[in-house]
Formats: structure tokens, sequence, C-alpha cells
């Protein structure tokens, strides 16, 4: 498995980390909803988190 994030800046990283913990507690394979996700985290940042079909999962800060 891969993980692959884009963000913005070093500190972008633990907010980063907790939109994808947040994903991968909630998402089901199979559950109806979309492989992506936009999640937003309380310090105003906003990240689309997914999972691709291979299983890897991709974190990306929107500006």
């Amino acid at each position: 498995m891969r993980i692959t994030m884009t963000v913005n800046s070093v500190q972008d990283i633990e907010s980063s980390i907790a939109a994808l913990r947040k994903f991968i507690s909630e998402k089901k394979p199979g559950d109806g909803t979309s492989d992506v996700w936009g999640i937003g985290i309380t310090d105003g940042t906003y990240f689309s988190v997914g999972v691709k079909p291979n299983g890897n999962y991709t974190v990306k800060q929107q500006d």
C-alpha cells in the first residue's frame, strides 16, 4: 500500500494525517459512498482524501 500526500507546508502534515485517519475509520469498501471525500479540519484546512482501486490512498490539500 502507498500513501501519497500533497500538502502546502510541514505544519499541514499533521492535519493531513488526521483527515486520512477520519477517512479510513469511516470509509468501508462497497458502502455506496464516493471513494474520494472532502474533509475539513478545525484549523481551516481542507483535504481531498481518497482510495484508488489498487488500494493506495491519496491526500491532497485544497487551496
